[in-house]
């Protein structure tokens, strides 16, 4: 965390974009990151499963194709490697796991109803007729993985590892339109939009995100229609909380 202030250098000087550039030359930086990370990741990575009982014997290879697929459906790979560059970049790394929708699956909602078919459309509108998710690769019923930036992730003061920690905060944007339709969220009607894009992107440049008192232009880039909220996962609760500033109310309180 003391060196978060430079992360954005960092970054910079690894996609070799930084003001100091000047001039052409070897990218040292780039080259032994590049080096470290062929070390450390395995490219097409698989399960095996061995069985432990004589009757699991037939069964062992069929569950390994499945968990292999899932692998693969999942682009395990490409997220840690993803991730092992954001711990090389920012000296930390995030994987989040979700299932059937990028936003949490909300059992309500279950195609099956009592059922439980582990099942949603939640990814669309009330009417069917517009996606509010646009991940492809995010398929309802069925598990994913996505490396977060770790300029995201809050955790209490003082916590050292994950597995410890009572909660753990993922900030998350979405377009102010997507997020009133989603049904999993209670959003009031006067909440208001707090950040542009460009207001997003550049918020990864500095540790703090300097605050706009004027925004006239329109387009996808500079118009304020974005919402920042905090998503909680409380261990203490088993509840997950979304939160964002402006609104005292839960946007979202479920069972995780």
């Amino acid at each position: 965390f003391g060196l978060e202030d430079m992360w954005g250098a960092f970054e910079a000087i690894y996609y070799n974009v930084h003001e100091s550039m000047l001039n052409d030359g070897p990218n040292i930086f780039l080259s032994q990151g590049d080096a470290m990370l062929s070390t450390v990741t395995v490219p097409n990575a698989k399960i095996k499963v061995s069985p432990v009982k004589p009757e699991e014997v037939d069964k062992a290879p069929l569950v390994e194709t499945m968990d292999n697929i899932l692998l693969r459906e999942m682009n395990i790979a490409e997220e840690v490697d993803t991730v092992a560059l954001h711990a090389y970049l920012f000296g930390r790394g995030f994987l989040k796991f979700g299932y059937d929708s990028e936003w949490g699956y909300d059992p309500e909602l279950d195609l099956g109803g009592s059922l439980r078919l582990g099942l949603t459309l939640s990814q669309l509108n009330d009417s069917g007729s517009r996606r509010i998710e646009y991940d492809s690769t995010i398929t309802p019923g069925s598990p994913w993985a996505r490396a977060v930036m770790p300029h995201d992730i809050v955790v209490p003061w003082g916590a050292k590892e994950l597995d410890s920690t009572p909660w753990i905060a993922h900030r998350i944007v979405r377009h102010i339109d997507d997020l009133r339709a989603d049904k999993k969220y209670s959003v009031p009607r006067d909440l208001q939009p707090q950040l542009s894009m460009q207001d997003f992107v550049d918020s990864y440049r500095t540790v703090q995100r300097s605050k706009q008192t004027s925004n006239t232009a329109v387009g996808f880039k500079s118009e304020q229609s974005y919402v920042e909220m905090w998503e909680i996962h409380d261990r203490r609760t088993g509840k997950i909380f979304v939160v964002t500033q402006g609104c005292d109310k839960f946007l979202r309180r479920d069972d995780n």
